[in-house]
């Protein structure tokens, strides 16, 4: 009687996604207002805001006060593109986001974070003048985490893939070994 040895291996990778921007705090108030935001998650270098309508950007400051050193607004940010570079960030990243006019005006923009040139993160965000509303249209009002964006999933890891490939063809090997015994 032969036996034959058959073996599976089976390798699932799964890429779980994490809450990545979020807003902070409630907004504080003066001539022009302004909300803390913080990108969470994602190894990235650049941020980027783009106003899509409402409110616009107050800049400068523009994005600031930022918990990690070496960043700062790129050049040639103005009231309806801006951004923000610094040293490659893994983990957190808190920065507040200044707007023109008072809160009680809404504002909606998109948001971007990058890896190089590489884009990780994506989001839009509308503020109703009272609340957040994310693309599902619930209100999430000051202070609670806005799940807009979320984290790109990262790329198959080649060791795995090799992994693989050294599997089966050690697999073959003692299939070709079994059936030369019997």
């Amino acid at each position: 009687m032969r036996r034959i040895l058959v073996t599976v291996f089976a390798l699932a990778l799964t890429a779980g996604s994490a809450q990545a921007f979020m807003f902070f705090g409630e907004p504080i108030e003066g001539n022009s207002w302004t909300q803390g935001f913080y990108e969470n998650e994602c190894d990235f270098t650049q941020v980027q805001f783009i106003w899509n309508s409402g409110s616009q950007f107050e800049v400068p400051p523009g994005i600031w006060n930022f918990n990690r050193s070496g960043w700062s607004l790129y050049p040639g940010s103005n009231s309806t593109w801006m951004a923000a570079t610094g040293p490659r960030i893994t983990g957190s990243l808190s920065f507040d986001v200044r707007f023109a006019e008072n809160k009680n005006q809404p504002a909606e923009f998109y948001y971007y974070a990058f890896d190089g040139d590489q884009l990780v993160n994506a989001a839009w965000a509308e503020w109703t003048g009272s609340g957040w509303v994310d693309l599902t249209h619930r209100n999430y009002p000051g202070g609670v985490g806005m799940p807009a964006g979320m984290c790109a999933p990262p790329p198959v890891p080649e060791p795995a893939s090799l992994i693989l490939i050294g599997l089966g063809l050690g697999t073959l090997g003692v299939v070709r070994r079994l059936r030369r015994k019997a």
